[in-house]
């Protein structure tokens, strides 16, 4: 496809809030994105990010898991943490687990949430309520890779 053939990109900044609207590249031009990025007040290095899509076509597209949204961190961050037990909630142990290659470990994560965090627990943490009770874990060598499992 030709560059003249993609809409512009949209960009706003306002009160905080980045906003950004566009196409998906291969799925012109019905479905389009719209991504919030704000941060959250109180919290140091802490940011929602929000999404709208919307489909403008006639066709349909049956039902899939999606990759949004997807985490893609780098590899000195290595250890993945998310709470796997029964009982959501309730400040259980978390699980680590150092993720191996090839594609694609699935992992349970009943609170919809999981971390790459390094050898001092810092790094990416990635909440989507309202996804599946699992994510699936990547290791592309390098890059890892996050993604919540949503309808």
């Amino acid at each position: 496809m030709s560059r003249a053939t993609i809409p512009a990109v949209k960009y706003r900044l306002r009160s905080g809030t980045a906003t950004q609207t566009t196409p998906p590249v291969g799925l012109q031009p019905h479905p389009y994105i719209e991504k919030w990025i704000s941060v959250v007040p109180g919290y140091n290095r802490v940011f929602k990010v929000h999404y709208k899509i919307a489909h403008f076509g006639t066709d349909s597209h049956a039902q899939n898991l999606q990759e949004l949204p997807v985490a893609y961190v780098n590899p000195n961050i290595p250890h993945f943490l998310f709470y796997g037990g029964n009982a959501p909630s309730t400040h259980g142990v978390l699980t680590a687990f150092d993720v191996q290659g090839p594609c694609c470990d699935h992992v349970h994560t009943p609170e919809q949430w999981g971390a790459y965090v390094d050898a001092t627990n810092t790094g990416l943490a990635l909440y989507t309520p309202g996804q599946f009770p699992h994510s699936q874990v990547f290791n592309a060598g390098s890059t890892l890779q996050l993604t919540p499992l949503c309808p």
